[in-house]
């Protein structure tokens, strides 16, 4: 059997493939953080960045609403945008039988590294605007130029719950959560 004989790979085997590549990727990336901000001595900023001299009861209390005007806002760009919906269901179709495990972890490892890098390194650098376009252009790439306002949208919310001094654990934990409820949202009919 030659090579262009093989069969392909099921759709539902790809996405779970593309779901543990995620998995890794983003696992990897917060060793990665974790080592540099060792390196450069930052636990201290982060731990003051993490709450921003609130209490820590808080972060529910700011980081649920923001996580439902994002997940609102997600669904709503899918309703509203073609392309979007279209992306949303091509994934649906790789991704369908993908744990709610896998979709937990892979929420709060992406909400972890990204708010790291966007929301502490670059916004602490080079500010609100910076931040609001680095997480735009992380969030996207072939196959998905499409989804600009979506990210846009959301990297101003994240960012401004950042800019506001609400601090960036509600920050992190409100991506999580809107992370969730979409991915849920696109692959549980």
């Amino acid at each position: 059997m030659s090579e262009s004989d093989a069969p392909e790979e099921p759709p539902q085997t790809e996405g779970k493939t593309w779901i543990a590549a995620a998995l890794a990727f983003y696992g990897l990336a917060l060793v990665v953080e974790w080592i540099v901000l060792d390196w450069r001595e930052e636990f201290d900023d982060l731990e003051v960045a993490l709450l921003s001299g609130h209490e820590a009861g808080l972060v529910p209390v700011i980081g649920m609403p923001c996580a439902l005007i994002g997940a609102a806002f997600t669904a709503a760009c899918s309703r509203r945008l073609g392309k979007v919906r279209a992306i949303e269901e091509k994934f649906a179709h790789h991704c369908a039988d993908t744990s709610d495990v896998a979709l937990a972890m892979l929420s709060v490892l992406c909400a972890v590294s990204e708010g790291l890098v966007v929301r502490f390194w670059i916004f602490q650098w080079q500010g609100f605007l910076a931040s609001v376009a680095i997480a735009v252009v992380m969030a996207l790439g072939p196959g998905v130029w499409a989804l600009w306002p979506l990210h846009l949208g959301l990297a101003l919310l994240l960012t401004g719950v950042v800019e506001a001094g609400l601090g960036l654990l509600p920050a992190m934990l409100a991506h999580a959560l809107i992370l969730y409820w979409s991915l849920r949202r696109i692959l549980v009919p």
